[in-house]
């Protein structure tokens, strides 16, 4: 029995994957995102790519797409690509009601956030316990999402897996794909 505890907690912990920033890959998605506009793709597409371009191209450990209830008092994970993505589809709900919170100032202002840090005094009025569970001690991603003029979600992203921080590079990387994204939804619409 003593050889079987010995080889059980010999098994190394398998590590996170590390994803650099990848220009070509950011390219890559800005230029199908771009195609998407033309060609007046579907939301899932749009969102899909987005995604991928923030996950492989920007460098994050996890990104989501968090989608309003019909009733605008919650963000609902629908798209989450990266390292634990199915713990955060069932547990990353964001309420919305109540105090101030960075999620809401983002979709009232129509404005992307870059966190660097939620325990700065910058951000910590914007973010109860509950909320700071949720999110990367090491800063985060937001931004709106926006279709006939309405916010219809938040694109998210961290690296909280690797405990790597976030860049203003990184987040005008995180931000371009919001933008082109908000781009395509408007030429669907029309």
């Amino acid at each position: 029995p003593m050889l079987n505890t010995l080889l059980e907690h010999s098994q190394p912990e398998p590590q996170p994957i590390i994803r650099g920033a990848d220009p070509l890959e950011q390219l890559r998605c800005l230029r199908a995102l771009t195609q998407c506009a033309l060609n007046k793709s579907d939301f899932n597409q749009v969102l899909s790519l987005a995604l991928q371009g923030v996950l492989q191209g920007v460098g994050v450990d996890r990104c989501a797409v968090l989608l309003l209830t019909p009733n605008r008092k919650v963000l609902q994970p629908r798209i989450v690509l990266g390292d634990g993505a199915s713990e955060m589809k069932n547990n990353f709900s964001i309420q919305l009601s109540g105090s101030k919170n960075l999620f809401k100032e983002s979709i009232q202002i129509k404005s992307a956030l870059f966190v660097d840090n939620p325990y700065s005094s910058k951000w910590r009025l914007y973010m109860d316990e509950e909320l700071r569970r949720l999110v990367s001690p090491t800063g985060f991603m937001v931004a709106p999402l926006i279709m006939d003029h309405t916010v219809i979600g938040v694109l998210y992203a961290d690296r909280d897996s690797s405990g790597r921080r976030l860049s203003e590079e990184d987040f005008l990387g995180f931000s371009h794909f919001a933008e082109l994204s908000n781009v395509c939804f408007s030429t669907t619409m029309k």
